[in-house]
């Protein structure tokens, strides 16, 4: 199964899986197409190694714990997807309910919105020593991101069946900085961030945007929900929210 092809001096050289090999048509050239392969085969080794070494592991079980979400938990979406694509299994509970009880999962990521329900799960580690428990959320630390390789994923919208929205952000911040927000402490200055085309899902004919101040950058604004019509979509804020004037 080849993984990749490219030409060297005009010469078309072949790459396998399993090694590399080359038809050499012209002799003036041989030697540089003998230390190109060699060159490349070793690239490759050692790229396969590093992938080898970062993911080729028994496949583990993942818990995802959704302490007090309004809408959909966008952050626990991701992390679904990501453990998803390498092979692992994924579960999911709400409230202050584990989850699980006899079985316990290799890893464990809580998230917690609200600050009233900071310490909901402090006792957890104690229970399952054993298990990698990893508390988030606004309700818990407002500087803690996601990686950026768990970020970048699309949803997993199969954790919440009912939902029947796209979701997710085209900007992040705001230029404001109003004493009752915790936005400018958790995400900063305004600024772009992905076009919906890279989060949206095409099932969905509902597009929900959790951009904090969607409105402070005009041309960005027009231009996505320009896309938003091409693509007859409904868009808006989560239905949960209630805006006060």
């Amino acid at each position: 199964m080849y993984v990749t092809k490219f030409l060297i001096q005009g010469l078309f050289i072949d790459v396998g899986r399993n090694g590399a090999y080359g038809w050499i048509i012209n002799e003036k050239h041989r030697q540089a197409i003998i230390d190109a392969v060699i060159t490349f085969s070793g690239a490759i080794e050692n790229e396969s190694k590093s992938i080898l070494q970062r993911y080729n592991r028994n496949p583990i079980w993942v818990h995802l714990i959704d302490a007090d979400s309004k809408i959909p938990n966008l952050a626990l979406m991701k992390l679904s997807t990501f453990y998803k694509a390498h092979g692992d299994r994924v579960t999911m509970s709400k409230g202050d309910e584990v989850g699980f009880c006899r079985n316990v999962p290799d890893k464990v990521y809580v998230s917690i919105v609200f600050k009233k329900n900071a310490h909901m799960f402090d006792d957890l580690a104690s229970h399952y020593p054993d298990t990698q428990i990893d508390i988030g959320g606004s309700g818990v630390d407002l500087k803690k991101k996601l990686l950026p390789e768990i970020e970048s994923m699309k949803p997993d919208y199969s954790l919440y069946p009912k939902n029947n929205a796209s979701i997710g952000f085209s900007s992040r911040g705001c230029f404001r900085k109003c004493y009752f927000c915790i936005v400018d402490q958790k995400e900063g200055k305004f600024r772009r961030t992905d076009h919906p085309e890279k989060w949206y899902n095409p099932a969905f004919k509902n597009i929900t945007f959790l951009d904090n101040n969607i409105l402070a950058d005009e041309a960005w604004f027009l231009e996505i929900t320009d896309w938003c019509i091409s693509k007859d979509l409904r868009s808006g804020l989560p239905r949960d929210w209630t805006l006060d004037w």
